[in-house]
């Protein structure tokens, strides 16, 4: 069941900590229109920095929603402080309409007493919290049981990209459509084991000096040929090539033959496989992001400018699934990239973020369980080895099947 509309208000408090995701879908759930969110921040500047962003035109801005601060100064911590500065705010500003505390945020101490303060003026308002395990909203009325609700809204990959303060380079986007899929395929089945991987470095050597292929590799000249002729003194790419986005020669090579491309080129059309299934939207899955954390910097014409690459994500409502790829054999090249994509899932999903690492090693369980030597267990983390490449697909799909029943169970 979505949110009714009775619990939406006139005046909400959100408490602006490290992440502003679960302060913006509570902005975007829980305000009438024409309704002040008042934002309970330290003034400390990375904190600041947040507050910002949620309110800017990169947050709720666009939606004509007004924001009123209720700087805490260094006082996060201090009980009388919070109290009384959050019952200022409602004397001064928040007297008429309905009030509600979103408490997803902020530190323990403001939770606690930014809900003590309005609950002595304002007895009848709604207190909530962003489950992030059940990706629900939880609601308190009164001495009521808590009751959970679906959380009715769906962000873009670049609304909430752009709401942490990172930026896609203009002139190098992320793509939505996956290159040549019935050759990411061929490659993909020659890394099902040891002695077809072989094979592939053969190919891949050779594609890499712009040779001619053995003719034992006959099933994969069958669909080399339709998108590069090598009967020239150099290899040109067909316009088959050029219709999917490729340039020349060097572009088909560095794509198909790069430490990974192939890889990220192949998952992400198997996520396109599963949209439906999954619930998201086939746009809402994309690949190769390269991220700027200052807008003005997003206009260069240099990807090596990049603060940081993602492999690949896709967003389901306001859950960021982030997945890395890498074509490496190697056990701790693996950890590294699961690790990698885990920090920067978290910096920009939170803890509803879920994240997923696409491989070649032979034992993905083994990363699994050194990287709960480490705290990160359960399902927030997935694994896909060298088995799952030929169903990955359904082994993505499982995996987020699995991830919906654990959130819904009681």
């Amino acid at each position: 069941m979505n949110i009714p509309d009775k619990y939406k208000v006139d005046n909400l408090f959100l408490l602006i900590g490290e992440n502003p995701l679960p302060n913006y879908v509570a902005a975007r759930t829980l305000l009438k229109e024409g309704g002040t969110v008042y934002l309970v921040f330290p003034s400390y500047e990375h904190i600041i920095y947040r507050k910002d962003l949620l309110e800017g035109v990169d947050g709720l801005k666009p939606f004509n929603v007004k924001c009123q601060p209720v700087d805490l100064g260094k006082h996060e911590s201090n009980a009388r402080e919070i109290y009384d500065r959050i019952q200022d705010s409602i004397r001064e500003d928040a007297q008429e309409g309905k009030v509600g505390l979103n408490y997803t945020g902020g530190t323990k101490a403001m939770a606690v007493h930014a809900y003590r303060a309005i609950q002595e003026l304002k007895p009848d308002a709604y207190f909530s919290y962003l489950d992030p395990r059940r990706l629900k909203m939880w609601i308190n009325e009164g001495d009521r049981e808590p009751i959970s609700y679906n959380v009715p809204i769906q962000l873009s990959l670049e609304q909430l990209f752009n709401l942490h303060g990172t930026y896609w380079l203009i002139h190098h986007p992320p793509r939505t459509e996956p290159y040549l899929l019935d050759l990411a395929k061929k490659i993909a089945e020659l890394h099902t084991d040891t002695v077809s991987e072989e094979n592939w470095k053969k190919i891949r050597q050779a594609l890499r000096e712009g040779n001619h292929l053995e003719d034992s590799h006959t099933d994969f000249k069958k669909v080399l040929n339709q998108y590069v002729n090598f009967s020239g003194d150099s290899p040109q790419i067909t316009s088959k090539a050029r219709k999917a986005g490729l340039t020349d020669w060097k572009s088909f090579r560095d794509l198909f033959t790069g430490e990974g491309y192939w890889l990220e080129n192949y998952t992400l059309a198997k996520v396109k496989e599963i949209s439906k299934k999954i619930g998201i939207k086939y746009e809402n899955s994309m690949m190769s992001f390269r991220v700027v954390d200052d807008k003005r910097k997003a206009k260069t014409k240099n990807q090596k400018a990049s603060k940081f690459e993602l492999d690949l994500a896709f967003i389901r409502g306001y859950q960021l699934f982030a997945i890395s790829c890498t074509v490496s054999p190697n056990k701790d090249v693996c950890k590294n990239k699961l690790f990698e994509a885990y920090l920067r899932a978290r910096e920009l999903g939170g803890d509803e973020a879920r994240v997923a690492l696409v491989c070649c090693y032979a034992n993905p369980e083994k990363i699994e369980q050194d990287m709960a030597k480490f705290g990160i267990r359960d399902s927030k983390i997935k694994v896909f080895g060298r088995e799952h490449l030929a169903n990955l697909a359904e082994e993505i799909a499982d995996w987020v099947k699995k991830l919906d029943r654990e959130a819904n169970r009681k």
